[in-house]
C-alpha cells in the first residue's frame, strides 16, 4: 500500500482505488530528504519578510489544493518556534459552517492567551 493513502476494493468492477490523505508532509519534523519541492526555501523566505517587516502584516499563501501551503506553514512555525513573536495558524475550512470572524478571533486570543475561550 502507497504511504498516505486509504485503499478501497470496488464491489462493481473490482479495481483497487487509492484515495490520498490531505496530509502535510512535515507534521512533525521536517526532513530535507523528503522535501523535493524545496518547500523549506519558501518558509525560510516568509520568516526573513515577517523579521523584516513592522507590523501590521498580512502574509496570503495561495495555490490549488496538494501544492504544499500547508507544509510550509508547518515548517514556517517549527522555523519561528523559538522567536519574539506568537505564531496563529487559522483553519478556516474546520469552520467552514461557522462563524468565521467569531471563530478567528476565538482561535487568536486561544493562541495569544494560552487559555481557552468558550462563548
Amino acid at each position: 500500500m502507497k504511504p498516505n493513502t486509504n485503499y478501497l476494493k470496488s464491489e462493481n468492477n473490482n479495481k483497487d482505488l487509492f484515495v490520498i490523505k490531505d496530509l502535510s508532509l512535515f507534521d512533525k519534523e521536517y526532513d530535507e530528504k523528503l522535501d523535493s519541492f524545496h518547500h523549506k526555501a519558501y518558509a525560510e523566505t516568509l520568516v526573513k519578510l515577517i523579521e523584516s517587516n513592522e507590523p501590521p502584516l498580512s502574509i496570503g499563501l495561495f495555490g490549488p489544493w496538494g501544492t504544499g501551503k500547508s507544509t510550509i506553514l508547518n515548517i514556517v512555525n517549527s522555523l519561528v518556534e523559538n522567536k519574539d513573536f506568537i505564531y496563529v495558524y487559522f483553519n478556516a475550512w474546520k469552520f467552514a459552517g461557522d462563524s468565521f470572524r467569531r471563530q478567528f478571533l476565538l482561535n487568536a486570543v486561544e493562541k495569544l492567551f494560552c487559555k481557552e475561550v468558550k462563548i
